[in-house]
């Protein structure tokens, strides 16, 4: 799923057909068509009846309809958010994995204090991704989720985390699961939450390709809350979430602590968080 995905839902649902939605994208029809097909096809539901006077919403694609159009908010509140306007000509770059932007621990960087001295730029990316790009010197700092600190670079800061197992409102636990009907849910094969997941299932006895693929935790937290999986997240990014309430958090004794840790990149030119005196010990 991708937000071209959900803006070529959005309009087919304002025009009702598919003609007059594709003049608005500026895109051809099969294009549109393509589009909405994926997206059925990765939410495992039809989203509308084609009739013969245009395209009707079904009972799931109107009750999708209302997330759609809030992620897409986010992504506009999340752009303009990271347009950080300095006054200053110092300038770095931050890495992130989106759990922890996402996160209740990513106040404590004080990025609305920075931004009156510094210029920014934002990479988000999984932490193999990230650790390279520090590597090559491509970015300042980067905060990744890991079990333990590489000791190729300077570590800032580290936040205590946790995993949990987020279910479905209605299943109190992963016994009760259809794996054939609720799926697990996740980035990507790099995704560091993804290889939890993936040892989670093995130790209750699953054996699953991890196949289903999603755009964002924000995807992934709506398609649970709706009944369409399960998943490994952040304690960090759920326990403050909006769909809290409507969804089944269960703690896990074994393997669920880990940590993400503030890096520095050896060769960056400006010592931001050391000079500017935040309370960023350990």
């Amino acid at each position: 799923m991708d937000f071209q995905h959900l803006e070529a839902f959005i309009n087919i649902a304002k025009f009702k057909n598919l003609t007059k939605a594709s003049k608005e994208m500026h895109c051809v029809q099969s294009s549109l068509s393509h589009k909405l097909k994926q997206l059925e096809d990765e939410l495992e539901t039809n989203l509308f009846l084609r009739k013969k006077y245009g395209m009707e919403l079904t009972e799931s694609g109107a009750k999708f309809l209302s997330y759609a159009e809030n992620l897409l908010e986010l992504r506009k509140e999340a752009k303009s958010e990271l347009n950080l306007n300095s006054k200053s000509q110092k300038a770095f770059t931050l890495g992130f994995q989106e759990s922890f932007f996402r996160s209740s621990f990513a106040s404590e960087l004080e990025l609305s204090k920075l931004k009156n001295s510094y210029q920014f730029s934002f990479q988000f990316a999984f932490a193999d991704t990230l650790l390279e790009r520090l590597r090559n010197t491509e970015i300042d700092y980067a905060v990744i989720a890991a079990r333990k600190a590489p000791k190729e670079f300077k570590t800032i800061k580290k936040f205590e985390d946790e995993i949990v197992l987020v279910l479905p409102k209605d299943i109190k636990s992963i016994s009760e699961i259809d794996i054939n009907s609720t799926k697990p849910l996740h980035l990507g094969e790099s995704c560091f939450f993804a290889r939890f997941l993936q040892y989670f299932l093995e130790e209750q006895g699953l054996y699953i390709n991890l196949s289903v693929k999603n755009f964002s935790l924000e995807t992934i937290t709506l398609l649970i809350s709706q009944g369409f999986g399960f998943s490994i997240l952040p304690k960090s990014f759920i326990a403050n979430h909006s769909l809290y309430n409507e969804l089944n958090i269960i703690e896990l004794k074994k393997r669920s602590k880990f940590q993400y840790y503030l890096l520095k990149n050896k060769f960056a030119k400006i010592g931001i968080y050391e000079k500017e005196g935040f309370n960023i010990s350990f």
